[in-house]
């Protein structure tokens, strides 16, 4: 079995980050990513509830989100609510991950990233923005939060489902999230100097808008190359 990595945002719990650990184990993970825990790391409440499972998982802390896509292609935010955000949302089920090319390519490479929120606000939208698809899980509408590790072992159950119908090779070999986020970032900075994000009060939503439209269709390191030649012979026009 495999399983996608599992970055947790600014978790509060220890007791959820100890069951996500037993959780992992269950169906085959041992990525687990936390990004600005509350409580310090290593927790011990977290490595006492995992029941053993603490020595099978690899976890990490990082201070930004950024930083913890290291390795990884594709991010899909888990939230329960739908933002207004052009972003490309998906309903979990037993074929969430062949139901979207750039999902399986990524999970058939173990290059995969599921992101969850804290327990009280869940995922902001600057969060949901860094992430290349949404993924909302079919709720009572009435009472639709779910316990953050429950939410975790409801998506690896259903891309547990889809391991071995996935392990083919893919012809495609996607460019690490790393390196995607080093062009948006040159991308944003040239249009930034060149006045491009007004009126001010609009510059986030189109900053937001503009990641989505390269984070929507999965690309080659050599499309990101040829971005950043384009991006960079552009700008050195535009002084001379």
């Amino acid at each position: 079995m495999s399983a996608p990595t599992i970055i947790l945002m600014a978790p509060q719990m220890g007791e959820n980050i100890g069951f996500v650990m037993r959780t992992l184990t269950n169906f085959g993970g041992a990525d687990l990513r936390l990004v600005s825990p509350r409580d310090a790391w290593p927790n011990p409440v977290a490595i006492t509830v995992a029941a053993g499972a603490a020595q099978h998982v690899r976890v990490q802390d990082f201070p930004s989100l950024k930083e913890a896509t290291e390795g990884l292609s594709t991010l899909v935010a888990v939230t329960a609510r739908q933002r207004d955000l052009k972003k490309t949302w998906m309903t979990l089920g037993p074929n969430v991950a062949s139901e979207d090319a750039l999902v399986a390519t990524a999970f058939a490479a173990n290059r995969l990233g599921l992101v969850f929120g804290p327990e009280k606000t869940g995922l902001s939208n600057e969060d949901i923005s860094f992430c290349h698809r949404a993924l909302t899980i079919t709720t009572n509408p009435t009472f639709p939060s779910l316990n953050l590790s429950h939410a975790v072992a409801v998506c690896l159950a259903a891309f547990s489902y889809e391991n071995s119908a996935l392990d083919t090779p893919q012809p495609h070999q996607q460019a690490p999230k790393k390196t995607v986020n080093a062009f948006l970032e040159t991308l944003e900075s040239a249009l930034e100097e060149k006045g491009f994000f007004v009126p001010a009060e609009k510059a986030l939503k189109m900053k937001h808008n503009l990641r989505d439209l390269f984070l929507r269709t999965p690309l080659s390191e050599d499309d990101v190359h040829t971005l950043f030649g384009a991006v960079k012979t552009l700008a050195r026009s535009v002084e001379k």
